[in-house]
């Protein structure tokens, strides 16, 4: 029988303690901006597509493809009134799935201007407490 050493992950409330303690006046400006330079700035990318985009996007899957080669069958067996079927059907999966993209779109926007970055409780800049939006910046 095998023995499997499960590594246990710190505790959050240890690990601030352990990062407060190596920086326990926080982060000089000097830090702050190699920091800033290095990493970028604390914010979410924008990875929202142009509609037209999203629009087109509905039919570049194996799925849909499957779906065209059925309309380009069902005309070149002369069954026009199958083919429109299909292609109705095509065509409302593609905006159902727009509709869907759209509504996540937005929910992720709306949770986007919820999460505006704030210090959290306890953050420290230049030795003092931190409690502005802007992170502390130097003013």
């Amino acid at each position: 029988m095998t023995t499997v050493a499960v590594r246990q992950r710190p505790r959050l409330a240890e690990s601030a303690v352990a990062a407060k303690d190596e920086q326990p006046s926080g982060l000089t400006d000097e830090e702050a901006h190699s920091r800033l330079a290095k990493f970028g700035p604390n914010a979410m990318p924008d990875t929202s597509l142009h509609p037209l985009r999203m629009a087109l996007e509905k039919f570049w899957a194996p799925v849909p493809w499957m779906l065209e080669a059925a309309i380009v069958l069902e005309v070149a067996l002369g069954k026009y009134v199958e083919a429109a079927i299909v292609a109705g059907l095509l065509v409302l999966n593609a905006a159902l799935g727009l509709f869907q993209g759209s509504r996540t779109q937005a929910t992720l926007a709306a949770l986007k201007s919820r999460l505006a970055p704030t210090p959290p409780s306890g953050a420290m800049a230049r030795g003092r407490p931190c409690k502005r939006p802007s992170w502390c910046r130097a003013t």
